[in-house]
């Protein structure tokens, strides 16, 4: 690889863009974003945080649709997304983790809401925010199962965005 790319762990770069992509995370490569130094000199991306406003629960509009690229014009996201090779290692990436990693967190999804009704009918009998955005423009779905259902089908479409887009 040329220039400073070269520099850049790889691997971890194409997961972190793949794990930003697929929640569509509005944070991504702008404030939450850590990178360290290892100890071969590259640059490695992660641990991955602040998914708050991701998954179509965002603040910006245009960013609740599951189609379309999130990262492309942001700094380092943009230049590894315009290299050819780091794009073929992110197609060739999202095919090996594809079926697996939805299916979990659809399930896990699933497992957890189950799990959080009693403290979710909690929560919100102490704070309505049911009915109501939290943040502008965040959407509301009237309760925690609605919610939960309305992820899921946000990560689906999502993945099937992501696999034409990277087919």
């Amino acid at each position: 690889e040329a220039g400073s790319l070269a520099r850049v762990h790889r691997r971890s770069a194409v997961d972190y863009v793949l794990h930003a992509e697929l929640f569509k995370n509005q944070d991504a490569f702008l404030g939450s974003t850590y990178v360290h130094l290892r100890k071969d000199g590259r640059l490695a991306f992660g641990p991955v945080w602040d998914y708050d406003l991701s998954a179509g629960n965002v603040v910006e509009p245009s960013l609740a649709a599951p189609d379309g690229w999130l990262l492309g014009g942001r700094p380092w996201a943009g230049a590894l997304l315009a290299d050819p090779t780091f794009r073929a290692a992110l197609a060739a990436r999202w095919r090996t983790v594809r079926s697996g990693l939805v299916s979990d967190l659809l399930r896990a999804a699933d497992r957890h809401e189950r799990r959080l009704r009693g403290p979710a009918r909690r929560n919100f009998a102490r704070w309505r925010t049911l009915d109501r955005p939290v943040f502008r423009n965040q959407p509301v779905h009237g309760s925690h199962a609605a919610a939960v259902a309305a992820l899921k089908e946000w990560l689906s479409r999502r993945a099937a965005w992501l696999d034409s887009a990277l087919g």
